[in-house]
């Protein structure tokens, strides 16, 4: 049992036993200079008496210095060199997803009754799988809703091709879409005679 003389309080009000504190500390104390800046905080330059502050006689929301400095063009050149068809994520100038809209998920979605074609959870969160996996098809007849967990199974390589297999059987006995051995979309077009 540790005798009463031994805990006193310090001028901070903290419990102390000896030289150790045994309650805890303040909000906002850092215990050591390597947890101090942890929150982002930056360390205070300390203001010199005379100096004029940057913002003195300025009113309102102040712009940075650096606002309508102009690159140099040696910079310029540098960065034009990433621009374009040079800039690692150039794909021709053509957008793959620029018929896979919210639209057409939503109506994947509510043909499947928003559930997954393989595990039959039912989300509105599940995921459109691209069956050939080419994000350019995006029709009816190459797309099904996934859950998370299966749509991840779908990315192996290995089993790429049994998945599609799988997807066209599945979506052929449902909604009887047609596709050949080859596992290429059969699309029956049907021109009206006027």
């Amino acid at each position: 049992m540790v005798k009463s003389n031994f805990i006193k309080r310090d001028n901070n009000g903290r419990f102390t036993l000896g030289t150790k504190p045994i309650a805890g500390f303040k909000k906002g104390e850092h215990i050591s200079s390597k947890t101090e800046f942890k929150k982002g905080d930056k360390p205070k330059k300390p203001f010199i008496k005379g100096q004029i502050p940057w913002n003195k006689g300025k009113k309102g929301i102040q712009i940075a210095w650096n606002k309508d400095v102009l690159m140099k063009e040696e910079t310029k050149e540098k960065l034009s060199q990433y621009r374009g068809e040079k800039a690692s994520g150039w794909k021709g100038g053509l957008d793959p997803y620029k018929d896979f809209t919210h639209r057409f998920k939503r109506k994947i979605k509510e043909r499947d009754n928003y559930s997954c074609q393989v595990c039959g959870i039912i989300n509105q969160f599940n995921l459109i799988h691209h069956i050939d996996y080419n994000k350019e098809n995006s029709i009816f007849e190459n797309c099904i809703t996934l859950c998370k967990d299966c749509h991840f199974k779908t990315f192996k390589k290995e089993t790429q091709s049994s998945w599609k297999l799988f997807f066209q059987d599945l979506l052929n006995k449902k909604y009887r879409y047609k596709y050949d051995s080859q596992g290429n979309i059969l699309i029956n077009i049907q021109k009206e005679v006027i």
